[in-house]
């Protein structure tokens, strides 16, 4: 069972859409960098966060704080969809990176 599908009207927090945008783009996992001062080797999610920041499809604030308990709206949700997909290319199995858009 996953852990999205139990409650489907809750809104969309940062770190479980990392971890789902991670997941269907087949993201080599990141190794911890620490470079959020709100996320440590406990976040569930941390490895995904790292690895779609490394990428380029994700920041954090300036502040050096990634929130990732924030909720995001379908826009920015959106938006990250499409930044994976020009950065990895077509989400699902088999599907081979866009180098030329890194």
């Amino acid at each position: 069972s996953s852990p999205f599908a139990e409650n489907l009207e809750a809104p969309a927090l940062r770190d479980e859409v990392m971890g789902m945008i991670a997941d269907a783009f087949h993201v080599q996992p990141g190794s911890f960098t620490g470079q959020y001062k709100d996320l440590g080797m406990d976040s569930q999610y941390v490895t995904a966060i790292d690895a779609l920041s490394r990428d380029g499809v994700v920041s954090g604030y300036p502040d050096g704080y990634f929130r990732s308990r924030s909720e995001l709206n379908r826009a920015e949700v959106a938006k990250i969809v499409m930044k994976a997909r020009a950065v990895y290319g077509m989400a699902g199995n088999g599907r081979t990176p866009n180098t030329e858009a890194q």
